[in-house]
């Protein structure tokens, strides 16, 4: 997006193809005829009332390069893999088709989703970053292309992209959701996370992919969550959070430091500051 936001559904097909040969697009690969294979499945399976439990009817969701999905190249960002295509999906891509979901497109991450994401714009400021390695998917729900997408982090990615551009972004706890079929750079730090423009958005996907999957040892004894319906509920009480100021802090942009102060200011009773000192 060079000079404008573009949803990519305003798009025809061979301008959403130029967009992503020439890098001007977040999105890694689509593949149009197998966007609508699944959509034309979908609409048989509604019309033959096969699909009254699926909660993700018809739903795009973006998936990072890094996730595997039968009907689109998998190349983790690298040249060294392009043309890989994948024999099968990846567990939680399983689990978002059979509640009904569309597998739209891939977003672009760092080579071996190693460092920062790819030269993308913001949708938000064409000027400015998106974030680490995960920063495609959430560009890709901060302009609309899609409302939902799953990427994954080994270094916060997640939480600094989705501030970035502007959306919802989630990281379960370690272990909660399979990544059998996921390019890991780290199997200790590399977790999958959501995107999203609301938390109930983000709860519900998470809801659908987490839990044990035989394929990942990592993932055994792991329970259903009604995270939907938790994260509908009054909260029971006020959470307290602890600020922690750098020796950076003087250096922060004047602006930033400003909303944060204001943000202490209207928490105070729910915040212990705390300065940390120089490293020795």
């Amino acid at each position: 997006m060079s000079d404008a936001v573009i949803t990519l559904n305003q798009l025809d097909v061979p301008k959403i193809r130029e967009l992503i040969s020439t890098g001007s697009s977040s999105c890694a690969f689509f593949h149009p005829k197998a966007i609508l294979r699944q959509a034309a499945l979908v609409d048989d399976g509604h019309a033959r009332g096969l699909n009254h439990s699926a909660r993700l009817e018809g739903v795009p969701v973006a998936l990072s390069d890094n996730i595997d999905s039968i009907d689109m190249f998998s190349t983790i960002g690298s040249p060294l893999l392009e043309g890989r295509h994948p024999r099968w999906d990846a567990s939680l891509v399983k689990r978002l088709r059979d509640d009904g979901a569309i597998t739209f497109c891939k977003s672009k991450i760092a080579e071996f989703n190693l460092g920062q994401s790819p030269d993308i714009s913001n949708p938000l400021d064409l000027e400015r970053q998106v974030g680490l390695a995960a920063g495609a998917a959430a560009a890709l729900v901060a302009c609309g292309i899609v409302p939902v997408a799953v990427g994954t982090q080994s270094l916060g990615s997640i939480a600094e992209s989705a501030s970035y551009c502007g959306v919802v972004g989630f990281k379960p706890s370690s272990r909660l959701i399979s990544q059998s079929g996921i390019f890991r750079a780290s199997k200790t730090l590399e977790q999958v996370g959501i995107f999203s423009k609301t938390v109930e958005d983000a709860a519900l996907l998470a809801e659908i992919v987490l839990g044990s999957d035989e394929q990942d040892p990592d993932t055994k004894g792991v329970l259903p969550r009604p995270l939907l319906a938790i994260c509908k509920e009054e909260i029971p009480f006020k959470p307290n959070f602890v600020f922690l100021k750098t020796p950076d802090w003087v250096d922060m942009d004047p602006e930033a430091k400003e909303a944060i102060e204001a943000l202490l200011e209207e928490l105070a009773d729910q915040i212990t500051i705390i300065d940390l000192p120089e490293s020795t």
